[in-house]
């Protein structure tokens, strides 16, 4: 006991006297590469990843790969595009005499004016003129360790393309890759301008009138995880031309894990169902619940040459995803199987929505309000201060009665949800040393925007 007691004081000594920090907005890289990477393939054409935009962002930088941190050898440059007019939104050159700001295994530089991208938005971050002096990275080739993030599910992430015009869209979809971020190139650093509202919504959207491509007999899935519970109210199936089907169609939904149906509906041509969109839909009675931390897919068979699906490996068809405001989030790969077979176990490279098959409806399950509260205020005092931590040193360490059992999400000061030292760390270093600010809710009254972390919060003083 007494040996931590020093330690507890030792660390607040470090930090008393060092100036203090305002607030600051803390942005996220959207293609995180970890410092050192190198690159494993040499390919001068724009290199891109798709993307989609489900709340207003702003986009304050762009960046490029710098294989081996270690200095660009040769010029690189980023673009970013609009998806659907295939015109540059942006673009920065990174030298070597002038690289940008190194942050992991990129280099970084301000754009001139901040860019402000609304919901909706199709865009592409692409990257170019990596040679044998400086070489990209392909997780088609090994296995690189590349990161995404959404932003709190601002963004969703789709799937790779290149190119061989420079300063031109990368036209070419990159099937061969089994992730939504196969390349160390381009890269981008953002933040939310609003934050994502939980909502219920059909997952895989298919626009009316769409025409069918494929004619695959066995069965197609697409992956999801779920983030808060939520009940399956709907099954649904593709309709080619939205005209009715010529065939029966089967949807089934299963746990990714054990490969057990959960639910399965039919489809045939002679029986009415609803259609939304260019799908058809079937209540499902009762309702499918799904909590939190399922991992399931939703499968479709019976498509052939008298009722084709879609396949977005082929040109022709543009379809839709609605996670709910990160309600489920869809994973960067479709998987199918051959005639007769249950469960899809052959995975199929990305986009998360490659088919135009199965789909489902949902609908989040209404939980209690949840307590509103401070990040980093710990002794509900409406300040920030060295004793917010002294309080979470205390309640770790010296097992002293504080105020972080009222709410454990006000401690979790960096919001990962785990109460560690790390926590009072977050908060001094943001008080003395001027680091980043804890996550929201700070500053002022809010709700965990981190919904699937097992910290609550039972009250909290001064919100509701």
């Amino acid at each position: 006991m007494g040996h931590r007691r020093l330690c507890l004081l030792r660390l607040l000594g470090t930090l008393l006297f060092l100036p203090r920090a305002s607030a600051q907005v803390e942005p996220v890289i959207a293609y995180e590469v970890p410092s050192g990477t190198v690159g494993n393939q040499v390919f001068s054409g724009p290199l891109g990843m798709d993307f989609d935009v489900d709340v207003d962002i702003i986009i304050t930088r762009l960046g490029v790969f710098d294989s081996g941190s270690d200095g660009l050898q040769a010029t690189i440059t980023a673009r970013l595009f609009d998806r659907e007019t295939l015109e540059p939104l942006a673009a920065l050159e990174f030298t070597p005499e002038d690289p940008g700001d190194l942050i992991g295994g990129s280099r970084f530089k301000d754009l001139s004016a901040e860019l402000n991208i609304t919901a909706g938005s199709r865009l592409t971050i692409a990257a170019e003129g990596y040679s044998e002096l400086e070489g990209n990275g392909n997780q088609g080739f090994s296995p690189l360790g590349l990161l995404t993030n959404t932003g709190s599910c601002s963004i969703t992430f789709l799937s790779g393309r290149y190119g061989y015009n420079p300063g031109q869209f990368p036209s070419e979809r990159d099937f061969l890759q089994v992730v939504v971020n196969p390349y160390a190139a381009g890269t981008f650093i953002f933040k939310p301008a609003a934050q994502s509202e939980l909502h219920g919504g059909i997952a895989y959207v298919v626009p009316f009138g769409t025409m069918g491509n494929q004619d695959w007999n066995g069965p197609l899935g697409m992956d999801f995880d779920v983030n808060v519970d939520i009940k399956v109210v709907r099954l649904g199936v593709f309709d080619s031309d939205s005209d009715g089907l010529m065939a029966p169609i089967t949807a089934s939904l299963w746990d990714r894990d054990s490969q057990t149906e959960l639910a399965e509906l039919l489809f045939a041509p002679d029986d009415p169902a609803d259609r939304d969109g260019g799908s058809l839909f079937k209540e499902l009675d009762p309702p499918l619940s799904l909590a939190a931390g399922f991992r399931g897919a939703i499968v479709a068979v019976g498509y052939g040459a008298s009722e084709k699906n879609g396949n977005l490996g082929f040109d022709g068809i543009h379809l839709l995803i609605d996670t709910g405001g990160c309600a489920i989030s869809v994973l960067g790969v479709g998987r199918f199987g051959n005639f007769g077979d249950g469960f899809p176990m052959y995975l199929d490279s990305g986009p998360p929505n490659r088919y135009a098959a199965g789909t489902f409806e949902f609908e989040i399950v209404q939980q209690p309000p949840r307590q509103n509260f401070h990040r980093a205020d710990v002794d509900q005092n409406g300040q920030y201060q060295i004793a917010d931590a002294v309080q979470i040193f205390a309640y770790l360490f010296l097992e002293a009665v504080t105020r972080v059992e009222d709410c454990l999400d006000a401690a979790d000061a960096d919001d990962n949800g785990i109460l560690q030292l790390s926590d009072g760390v977050k908060i001094l270093g943001f008080i003395f040393l001027g680091t980043a600010p804890p996550p929201a809710p700070f500053g002022a009254c809010g709700s965990d925007p981190t919904i699937e972390d097992s910290m609550d919060c039972r009250s909290f003083d001064g919100c509701s």
